[in-house]
Protein backbone atom coordinates (compact mmCIF):
# COMPACT_ATOMS: atom_id res chain seq x y z
CA UNK A 1 0.00 0.00 0.00
CA UNK A 2 0.88 3.47 0.06
CA UNK A 3 3.37 4.85 2.54
CA UNK A 4 3.82 0.65 3.57
CA UNK A 5 7.09 -0.74 4.22
CA UNK A 6 8.12 -4.46 4.48
CA UNK A 7 11.17 -6.08 6.41
CA UNK A 8 13.34 -8.45 4.54
CA UNK A 9 15.62 -10.66 6.69
CA UNK A 10 18.40 -12.73 4.47
CA UNK A 11 20.88 -14.67 6.17
CA UNK A 12 24.90 -14.70 5.21
CA UNK A 13 27.86 -16.16 6.17
CA UNK A 14 31.28 -15.31 6.21
CA UNK A 15 34.02 -17.10 4.06
CA UNK A 16 36.28 -18.44 5.90
CA UNK A 17 39.57 -16.88 4.01
CA UNK A 18 38.11 -13.24 4.25
CA UNK A 19 39.59 -11.21 7.17
CA UNK A 20 38.58 -8.51 9.71
CA UNK A 21 36.94 -5.35 8.25
CA UNK A 22 34.03 -3.39 7.14
CA UNK A 23 32.77 -5.86 4.28
CA UNK A 24 30.45 -4.26 1.24
CA UNK A 25 27.37 -5.90 0.41
CA UNK A 26 25.60 -5.12 -2.18
CA UNK A 27 21.51 -4.83 -2.33
CA UNK A 28 19.21 -4.66 -5.38
CA UNK A 29 15.24 -3.55 -5.13
CA UNK A 30 14.10 -4.45 -8.05
CA UNK A 31 9.63 -3.08 -7.73
CA UNK A 32 6.69 -1.79 -9.53
CA UNK A 33 4.06 0.99 -9.19
CA UNK A 34 1.02 2.70 -10.29
CA UNK A 35 1.11 6.14 -11.82
CA UNK A 36 -2.03 7.15 -13.79
CA UNK A 37 -2.83 3.85 -14.20
CA UNK A 38 0.18 2.69 -15.22
CA UNK A 39 2.75 0.11 -14.16
CA UNK A 40 6.55 1.37 -13.87
CA UNK A 41 8.86 -0.82 -13.14
CA UNK A 42 11.77 0.71 -11.09
CA UNK A 43 15.17 -1.00 -9.87
CA UNK A 44 17.48 0.75 -7.34
CA UNK A 45 21.06 -0.24 -5.86
CA UNK A 46 22.55 0.30 -3.11
CA UNK A 47 26.07 -0.69 -0.88
CA UNK A 48 26.17 -1.30 2.95
CA UNK A 49 28.65 -2.36 5.11
CA UNK A 50 29.31 -5.41 7.27
CA UNK A 51 31.83 -5.68 9.89
CA UNK A 52 33.54 -8.73 9.92
CA UNK A 53 35.44 -10.08 12.98
CA UNK A 54 37.52 -13.63 12.79
CA UNK A 55 37.98 -15.17 16.34
CA UNK A 56 41.12 -16.18 17.21
CA UNK A 57 40.80 -20.14 18.31
CA UNK A 58 44.72 -20.86 17.92
CA UNK A 59 45.12 -22.66 21.07
CA UNK A 60 48.11 -23.92 22.79
CA UNK A 61 48.63 -26.08 26.31
CA UNK A 62 51.08 -24.94 29.10
CA UNK A 63 53.56 -27.66 28.84
CA UNK A 64 54.00 -29.41 31.92
CA UNK A 65 57.87 -30.37 33.47
CA UNK A 66 58.70 -32.83 35.48
CA UNK A 67 59.02 -32.06 39.32
CA UNK A 68 63.08 -32.34 39.46
CA UNK A 69 65.62 -33.15 36.89
CA UNK A 70 69.44 -33.51 37.87
CA UNK A 71 71.99 -31.27 36.61
CA UNK A 72 73.13 -32.40 32.76
CA UNK A 73 69.73 -34.26 31.92
CA UNK A 74 68.35 -33.63 28.74
CA UNK A 75 64.29 -33.36 29.06
CA UNK A 76 61.72 -32.49 26.10
CA UNK A 77 59.54 -29.60 26.99
CA UNK A 78 56.02 -30.04 24.69
CA UNK A 79 53.58 -27.75 23.57
CA UNK A 80 50.43 -29.14 21.94
CA UNK A 81 48.66 -26.89 20.10
CA UNK A 82 45.43 -26.96 16.78
CA UNK A 83 44.06 -24.76 15.33
CA UNK A 84 40.08 -24.13 15.86
CA UNK A 85 39.71 -21.18 14.00
CA UNK A 86 38.14 -20.99 10.33
CA UNK A 87 41.11 -19.23 8.87
CA UNK A 88 44.84 -19.83 8.20
CA UNK A 89 47.47 -19.19 11.11
CA UNK A 90 50.67 -17.71 9.83
CA UNK A 91 54.47 -17.70 10.11
CA UNK A 92 53.81 -19.16 13.35
CA UNK A 93 57.19 -19.36 15.30
CA UNK A 94 58.43 -20.64 19.15
CA UNK A 95 61.11 -19.25 20.78
CA UNK A 96 62.97 -20.98 24.37
CA UNK A 97 64.88 -17.83 26.16
CA UNK A 98 66.67 -18.40 29.68
CA UNK A 99 68.62 -20.38 31.73
CA UNK A 100 68.82 -23.25 29.96
CA UNK A 101 70.16 -24.55 26.99
CA UNK A 102 68.33 -25.97 23.95
CA UNK A 103 69.61 -27.45 20.68
CA UNK A 104 67.00 -25.22 18.29
CA UNK A 105 66.15 -21.79 20.48
CA UNK A 106 64.15 -20.60 17.26
CA UNK A 107 61.86 -22.79 15.69
CA UNK A 108 59.76 -21.54 12.69
CA UNK A 109 56.54 -23.57 12.16
CA UNK A 110 55.29 -22.13 9.01
CA UNK A 111 51.58 -21.86 8.01
CA UNK A 112 48.95 -23.78 9.72
CA UNK A 113 45.22 -24.33 8.24
CA UNK A 114 42.33 -25.23 9.99
CA UNK A 115 42.09 -28.04 12.11
CA UNK A 116 45.64 -28.38 12.26
CA UNK A 117 46.82 -29.75 15.44
CA UNK A 118 50.79 -30.90 16.24
CA UNK A 119 53.40 -30.54 18.86
CA UNK A 120 55.94 -28.15 19.59
CA UNK A 121 58.81 -29.65 21.13
CA UNK A 122 61.85 -27.84 22.48
CA UNK A 123 64.98 -30.62 24.08
CA UNK A 124 66.20 -29.13 27.02
CA UNK A 125 69.49 -29.39 29.17
CA UNK A 126 69.80 -27.15 33.00
CA UNK A 127 73.52 -27.15 33.93
CA UNK A 128 73.37 -25.37 37.35
CA UNK A 129 71.53 -26.65 40.23
CA UNK A 130 68.53 -24.72 41.71
CA UNK A 131 65.77 -23.04 39.82
CA UNK A 132 66.29 -22.69 35.89
CA UNK A 133 63.55 -20.02 34.56
CA UNK A 134 62.76 -19.91 30.98
CA UNK A 135 59.80 -18.76 28.75
CA UNK A 136 58.88 -20.22 25.58
CA UNK A 137 57.19 -17.53 23.14
CA UNK A 138 54.67 -18.52 20.27
CA UNK A 139 54.60 -15.67 17.56
CA UNK A 140 52.09 -16.05 14.99
CA UNK A 141 49.38 -14.12 12.78
CA UNK A 142 45.66 -14.50 13.32
CA UNK A 143 42.93 -14.65 10.65
CA UNK A 144 42.87 -10.87 10.71
CA UNK A 145 46.39 -10.23 10.22
CA UNK A 146 47.33 -9.34 13.63
CA UNK A 147 50.53 -10.63 15.55
CA UNK A 148 49.89 -12.82 18.59
CA UNK A 149 52.18 -13.35 21.07
CA UNK A 150 51.34 -16.17 23.46
CA UNK A 151 54.32 -16.59 26.05
CA UNK A 152 54.89 -19.41 29.16
CA UNK A 153 57.01 -18.67 31.92
CA UNK A 154 58.97 -21.63 33.43
CA UNK A 155 60.48 -22.66 36.27
CA UNK A 156 62.82 -26.44 36.22
CA UNK A 157 63.96 -27.20 39.89
CA UNK A 158 67.57 -28.68 38.99
CA UNK A 159 69.30 -30.63 41.42
CA UNK A 160 72.74 -31.31 41.97
CA UNK A 161 73.85 -34.99 40.03
CA UNK A 162 76.04 -36.37 43.36
CA UNK A 163 78.22 -39.73 42.42
CA UNK A 164 78.71 -42.27 45.42
CA UNK A 165 81.68 -43.59 45.63
CA UNK A 166 81.08 -47.15 45.76
CA UNK A 167 84.63 -47.81 47.91
CA UNK A 168 87.44 -50.24 47.40
CA UNK A 169 86.06 -53.44 45.69
CA UNK A 170 87.02 -56.39 48.39
CA UNK A 171 86.70 -59.54 46.95
CA UNK A 172 84.31 -62.30 48.71
CA UNK A 173 86.39 -64.84 50.58
CA UNK A 174 87.23 -68.46 49.64
CA UNK A 175 84.99 -70.84 50.66
CA UNK A 176 86.76 -73.27 53.04
CA UNK A 177 87.12 -76.72 51.24
CA UNK A 178 84.98 -79.76 52.37
CA UNK A 179 86.97 -82.33 54.17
Amino acid sequence: KAGGSQSVSVPMKVMPDVKNGAKPVSISFKYEYVDNNNRIPVSSDMTITVPVYQPDRFEISYPELPVMVYTGDEISVMLNYVNKSKTDILNVEARLEGEVETYTPVQNLGNMEPGKSGTIAFAVTAWEPGDAEFTISVAYEDGNGQTQTREFPLTLTVEEMVMEDPGMYEPMPEPEPEL
